[in-house]
């Protein structure tokens, strides 16, 4: 990524997209210029028909949008922290009804007695 005709080595962020269609590796980097202080964006992906990374990069003026653009698209990082159950903590009972009483279990076969029959 350049600015200025110089590389910028000061990336602030790196935001890491799904893949859509044709591209994969889609990732967009953000960083500031260290000679204009302007914020420099890159969007650069894999495109499967052509065989080569295209690397788009919007005029100055339209950084800003073009960052708020793609955080509206999900992207890996959204994805990764969201909470999904385990076996442990799913929630999800079913019943077993026996001689001595009704039992909720769990994936991990843990019994919590609902119904006592004994008494």
């Amino acid at each position: 990524m350049k600015c200025c005709g110089r590389e910028v080595k000061n990336i602030t962020r790196k935001i890491n997209l799904l893949c859509i269609d044709f591209f994969t590796d889609r990732k967009i980097e953000i960083g500031i210029c260290s000679v204009c202080g302007a914020q420099v964006a890159e969007l650069s992906q894999y495109n499967k028909k052509s065989g080569q990374y295209d690397r788009i990069r919007p005029k100055k003026k339209h950084t800003a949008e073009f960052i708020r653009t793609f955080e509206k698209e999900p992207y890996l990082e959204n994805i990764i922290e969201v909470e999904f159950g385990t076996f442990a903590n799913m929630n999800w009972v079913h019943g077993v009804t026996t001689a001595k009483g009704q039992y909720a279990v769990d994936f991990n076969g843990t019994k919590t007695l609902i119904k006592d029959f004994t008494k």
